[in-house]
């Protein structure tokens, strides 16, 4: 089965930017929007809530989501 799993760096940057973690996890399993990134490996899944764009990064490995980053 596969399991969203959240980095320590996610779990920063979303006390850092004051990111509703419900809206993060919303974004990661039903984005609006995944676009490839261009700098890295991962993906950005974007979703729009309450008038506000959420974006995290996440990378698959194997079965598994690893979300690395948000903002």
């Amino acid at each position: 089965m596969a399991k969203v799993i959240w980095t320590t760096h996610l779990r920063e940057r979303l006390q850092q930017r004051g990111l509703n973690p419900d809206w993060v996890n919303r974004a990661v399993r039903f984005p609006d929007v995944i676009r490839a990134s261009s700098t890295t490996d991962s993906h950005q899944y974007i979703k729009v809530i309450q008038g506000y764009k959420i974006v995290a990064a996440v990378k698959r490995q194997g079965s598994d989501w690893i979300v690395t980053s948000a903002w």
